[in-house]
């Protein structure tokens, strides 16, 4: 018992150190976004009126080589009028 412990701390640990660091840009505002990505692509308005930020990212990879990652950022609008990032997929 004493050995299953031990064990399934030491593969916690790993896992934990192996972690990839994500730039995620969750709780973002708008301004913040557009200082780091510089102007979208597009941008525009869903159905049920939530703004978004459409992105074309050029990516290089060892197995793909260079391709464009779409992005989409989804933004709430704040009481203040601040717009913030909620969500956002990379396709």
């Amino acid at each position: 018992m004493k050995t299953k412990i031990i064990t399934l701390l030491g593969m916690g640990f790993l896992l934990l150190s192996f972690q990839q660091n994500v730039n995620a840009q969750i709780l973002q505002t708008k301004s913040e976004i557009l200082k780091d990505y510089g102007e979208p692509f597009s941008e525009g308005v869903t159905k049920s009126g939530e703004n978004y930020l459409f992105y074309k990212i050029p990516v290089t990879t060892k197995n793909s080589g260079t391709y464009e990652q779409r992005r989409v950022i989804f933004l709430k609008k704040g009481d203040d009028g601040t717009e913030t990032c909620y969500l956002w997929e990379d396709y």
